[in-house]
């Protein structure tokens, strides 16, 4: 091999692998072999030089990243969704303000929540668990007879004791903000309480949550008014009662203990203990809870009328996903506590316990006023709203409880819940249009009153924080544009946008808001490549830098610089850029860069697997231009430019010879006025053989263990024919030898070639193509492009018809119908081709392949496998012929016969490469292994006494039929 000045090393008696070592390390690359004579014997000392152990040291080898570019796949024209982008009418200072009935203050108290149960029944649980016995007027029989059949001295007559209510009581209120959601019901029960036992012999009391649990635990009056003072907690009398309303700390680890401490304290009290808790389930495993004994106050369930002392665990199945819950929330702008539970009974979402778990969501956020959920999720759950739940009846009463139950509040919040309506059911409403455009002209015309400009300004930003999305694709947009004005006019006249936008808005539709913006106030912005990884940086274009080279240029207004969209464009987020600013084009995913009327597709790329060199070329223009470099046929295609047009993809300037369509990159080889068109294949992994289900596989035991599965790599892309070699195209190389039996028509593939034959002709054209490499495939290569990516047993699904495939349709494959028996080859790309635009890759003639047979390939993964065998060796060929069963046209089938062999059913396609076939990696017996066998050959192969075979065959005498 030539290594030029590391010849010397290898004069030195070097092994090859100390070659590659050095090679790597002082930047030498190996030359391609001197031309030889083409032949089998070239071609398999050529690949026999390259030993497994450098391969193993090639392929281990960590390989550096390739360079990738950045490139402009699309440029789309945009519509602005608005013909007028002025500024509106109805923000004039003549326009409709708002009236002061629509300004009202102090209408954010909303409903109290309907109580969980009524009081009636609780009255039995609570009774028989808090009551007192007291001696009353009436004698106890039992007690007296008692003591005088045990001959006790009677001192005093025993007077009967009946269960009374505790003369004093102590109500204990767990008010933690994770229990809002019951605050109204324990003050209710507090005040039932008080009205039947007075208010004198009911203290309510909340603890300090800062001192709960320690020696100094402070405790104030609930509910609290503005005078009432902390004081520090004393146990309660012996005779005081007490009843708990709380979770005990619920889930909260820390807070439960913290609750254990502060009550361990009551554990040695002879009065009694009730705990009411509204969750779930109640601890039932602590040492305190036969004490305290929480019971449920829960509307999903019947009361019982004595006290449990082991806990509870209702175990309650919500009959709706919390998903869907969240899903109807997320169209609010707020829920307060009556809202939530009018909801859940209305819509039978749960008992009560499922407040809490909404009320403590992750999703859900606390706002002082109610709850609603956070920002970065709440476009998620209103999607999911759209999807299942908007023009429902369902939809409807929702809407409808919520229009009730905030009738009295704020209007401002009663039209932002319609105008959520509106665009999350996509309707239109006059009411809420009106209001909104009178709000909008207040706050846009009122300079005078500070005060109401501050407020109408922070109303707009609420508005801005609880509406979808969606608003600006929806018949709103216009409204939404002006109350972004409202709230962010400061910031947009000084071109602070935010980092990200919302996806549909376009900043363009506030330039009414900016009366500077001009033609004069155009800029450039270039976008420059920096690093190897398709990195770009954005830097607008200055006096300073006339030189700057760039890769492509976007004009747009200063105040109103290009976005970057990632992802889906319909719900990605977009990106504001900034002089300076750098990003990335991800590998598999590429991005948007959109400004005003105009959105550019990048993606990025690495140098295309036909190509010897990509590069950023600038010529004479600062310009960058994306170029790369195709050998073929002995000579480089320089300078072929990507280029893009306005409103198409982007595509290379390909030169003839070559070409794109719908199945990839062609190359089309005339020779003598006869054209033969080569597809490019990339490199890939597949698995060759077939699946051990696979039917018909290796039938009657023909080749048993010929197909065996097992993982193939091939790291070089090749061109390969899109057709067998035609009678015409064999002419144009050879001259007038035409061997074939079937000459109706030049375009018919040439049959009746031997492997000899196919070098002599591969030989021969690359006498008079120097430089084209002209080969045959490997078996491994020909498998691959055959199954063009599939993993069925043909590369058409898991059967084929004549229509299809010109086989024998007298035997179909795995019982399928009989179909059309042709009895002869038919012109090339007379049948359909496969998904990469290979033609007659099942049937018509067998192939030719490179391989020398081995009987068994083995199950190991191999890398570009190639065995060149010995002369005379048997020979691949595949794909079947339009006498074969159809079961021999499967993508898996193999056969071989001696290279000097020709038949009525044999061609050949030609493949081209940079490099010839190497040796398979693998060594051992199996792929060591050849399989010659003399004076076997088949029935197709034999130009005589076919027909004699093929009757064999159908009495089941004859060898099987292929």
């Amino acid at each position: 091999m030539a290594w030029t000045r590391l010849a010397l090393l290898q004069a030195a008696g070097q092994s090859e692998q100390a070659l590659v070592k050095m090679a790597d390390l002082f930047g030498y690359e190996r030359l391609p072999e001197p031309e030889r004579d083409a032949g089998i014997a070239a071609q398999g000392e050529a690949s026999a030089s390259r030993s497994a152990e450098a391969a193993e040291e090639t392929r281990t080898k960590p390989k550096r990243s390739p360079a990738r570019f950045p490139r402009i796949t699309k440029i789309i024209p945009l519509e602005t969704g608005r013909d007028d982008l002025s500024k509106p009418e109805y923000l004039s200072e003549t326009a409709p303000r708002l009236r002061p009935q629509d300004m009202p203050s102090g209408t954010y108290s909303f409903a109290a929540a309907d109580p969980v149960m009524p009081m009636a029944r609780l009255l039995p649980l609570l009774f028989n668990s808090l009551n007192q016995p007291r001696a009353g007027n009436g004698l106890d029989q039992r007690l007296l007879l008692r003591r005088i059949a045990r001959g006790q001295a009677l001192c005093h007559l025993p007077k009967r004791h009946r269960p009374r209510w505790p003369q004093r009581m102590q109500i204990i209120v767990d008010a933690s903000q994770r229990l809002e959601p019951y605050w109204s019901d324990f003050a209710y029960i507090v005040r039932q309480l008080r009205q039947l036992l007075g208010d004198e012999a009911v203290e309510a009391i909340r603890f300090d949550e800062d001192t709960l649990g320690t020696p100094e635990s402070r405790c104030i009056r609930w509910p609290t008014q503005d005078r009432d003072q902390a004081r520090c907690w004393q146990v309660p009398a012996h005779d005081v009662a007490i009843l708990l309303l709380g979770d005990l700390g619920g889930e909260d680890s820390r807070a439960s203990v913290r609750w254990q401490r502060q009550l361990g304290r009551l554990q040695s009290r002879p009065a009694p203990v009730l705990t009411l808790s509204p969750l779930q389930a109640a601890p039932d495993d602590n040492p305190y809870t036969r004490w305290l004994r929480p019971n449920p106050l829960n509307d999903g369930i019947t009361v019982s009328r004595h006290p449990a002392s082991h806990g509870f665990n209702l175990q309650a199945t919500q009959p709706h996903a919390m998903v869907d819950i969240l899903a109807w929330l997320s169209a609010l702008p707020l829920i307060d506590t009556g809202l939530l539970r009018r909801l859940r009974r209305e819509l039978s979402w749960g008992d009560s316990s499922l407040e809490a778990l909404i009320w403590n969501h992750p999703d859900v956020r606390r706002t002082g006023l109610g709850i609603r959920l956070h920002d970065e999720v709440a476009e998620n759950y209103r999607r999911h709203y759209q999807q299942r739940h908007a023009g429902s009846d369902l939809a409807r009463r929702f809407w409808e409880t919520v229009t009730e139950h905030h009738q009295p509040a704020y209007l401002g919040l009663r039209q932002l819940e319609r105008l959520n309506y509106c665009v999350l059911e996509n309707q239109d409403d006059a009411e809420v249009r009106d209001y909104f455009q009178r709000l909008c002209a207040t706050a846009f015309n009122n300079a005078s009153d500070a005060n109401q400009r501050h407020a109408l300004q922070m109303q707009c930003k609420t508005i801005l924080a609880s509406r979808p999305q969606t608003i600006w694709n929806s018949k709103f947009d216009e409204l939404a544009y002006s109350i972004y004005a409202i709230a962010c006019r400061d910031q947009i006249r000084a071109g602070n946008w935010p980092e990200e936008l919302e996806p549909g808005f376009k900043p363009e539709s506030l330039s009414w808001l900016l009366p500077e913006v001009s033609d004069s106030s155009l800029v450039a912005w270039n976008f420059v490549q920096i690093g190897s990884q398709a990195e770009l940086q954005c830097l607008m274009a200055t006096d300073s830098d006339p030189a700057l080279r760039y890769l492509f240029q976007i004009v747009a207004p200063k105040a109103f610089p290009p976005q970057i969209i990632r992802g889906d464009s319909a719900l990605a987020k977009r990106q504001i850029l900034a002089d300076g600013t750098r990003f990335a084009i991800a590998e598999k995913s590429g991005i948007s860069i959109e400004s005003g009327n105009r959105c550019f597709h990048l993606d990025a790329i690495a140098k295309p697997t036909w190509a010897s060199r990509i590069c950023l070329s600038h010529a004479d223009s600062r310009a960058a231009r994306l170029t790369v470099s195709i050998p073929w046929a002995g000579r480089e295609f320089d300078n072929i430019g990507w280029y893009i047009d306005e409103g198409h993809s982007g595509s290379w300037a390909l030169p003839s010879p070559f070409g794109e369509d719908l199945y990839g990159l062609y190359a089309d080889l005339t020779v003598n006025n006869v054209t033969q068109r080569f597809r490019w294949i990339e490199p890939g992994t597949f698995m060759m053989g077939s699946p051990a289900d696979e039917l018909e596989r290796e039938w009657g035991g023909d080749l048993p263990g010929s197909e065996t599965h097992h993982p193939v790599t091939l790291t070089q892309g090749f061109w390969l024919a899109d057709t067998a070699v035609t009678q015409a195209f064999w002419r144009a190389v050879l001259g007038g030898d035409n061997p074939s039996g079937f000459q109706d028509s030049p375009e018919h593939p040439v049959e009746q070639a031997s492997w000899d034959d196919v070098w002599r002709f591969i030989a021969r054209l690359n006498e008079l193509m120097p430089g084209l490499h002209a080969q045959l495939p490997t078996e491994a290569q020909w498998e691959y492009a055959c199954r063009a990516g599939t993993a069925t047993p043909f590369s058409f699904g898991a059967n084929i018809t004549p229509e299809q495939v010109n086989y024998d349709g007298d035997y179909p494959y795995a019982g399928g119908e009989k179909g059309l028996n042709r009895g002869k080859t038919v012109a090339v790309k007379s049948l359909p081709a496969n998904a990469w635009g290979l033609y007659e890759m099942h049937g018509n003639v067998w192939e030719w392949c490179a391989d020398a047979w081995q009987d068994n390939l083995g199950e190991s993964a191999v890398v570009d496998p190639y065995t060149p065998g010995e002369p005379g060796g048997d020979r691949v060929f595949r794909g079947g012929s339009w006498i074969s069963l159809g079961r021999n046209v499967r993508s898996a089938f193999r056969e071989h016969d001696a290279p000097a062999e020709r038949g009525r059913g044999m061609g050949f396609r030609l493949a081209l490469g940079h490099a010839e076939p190497r040796r398979t990696v693998e060594s051992g017996a199996q792929n060591s292994r050849r399989f010659a066998r003399s004076g076997s050959g088949l029935s197709e192969l034999r130009p005589a006494g076919w027909g004699t075979s093929l009757l064999g065959e159908l009495r089941g005498k004859g060898r099987k039929k292929k």
